[in-house]
């Protein structure tokens, strides 16, 4: 699960400062319907989930934190991230089902959590440098797999 939190405000307060480009990755990160390799062999598209890199499965975590053709790009994200690098939920603009060891939500109270718009936009921007992910990426792959039968 991306998100702990219901979809409420957040969800606004995400997409709408967002270019519709923007909208468009961070949408295809939150739901995991992207270009992605675990999402094309599940829909059919692709015959393998298997990363190029041979690591594994690729899916979102994978390909933002994990995937070593990417590794080069990561330093804002990581940096932005700092200590919650590594929690998709965070990065994604949600809420983290995490807990801290005292079993506290690293985000604290709900009722005053705010998505960090900074570490969203630093994975969108990351995304966005490796090409693989953007505005009408997965709808023309769609588009093509129906025209020829995929």
């Amino acid at each position: 699960m991306v998100d702990a939190a219901l979809p409420e405000k957040h969800v606004r307060l995400l997409y709408d400062t967002l270019s519709r480009a923007e909208s468009q990755v961070l949408s295809q990160l939150r739901t995991g319907h992207s270009k992605i390799r675990g999402f094309l062999a599940r829909i059919g598209v692709a015959e393998s989930d298997q990363c190029e890199c041979g690591q594994g499965r690729e899916d979102t975590r994978h390909f933002l934190f994990h995937c070593r053709r990417y590794q080069h790009l990561r330093g804002d994200m990581i940096m932005e991230g700092k200590r919650r690098y590594g929690d998709l939920s965070y990065m994604l603009g949600g809420r983290s089902s995490l807990l801290n060891p005292d079993g506290s939500s690293p985000d604290g109270p709900i009722d005053k959590w705010k998505p960090n718009l900074t570490v969203v936009r630093s994975v969108i921007k990351f995304t966005l440098k490796t090409e693989r992910l953007g505005p009408h990426s997965l709808a023309s792959l769609l588009q093509k797999s129906q025209r020829y039968g995929a």
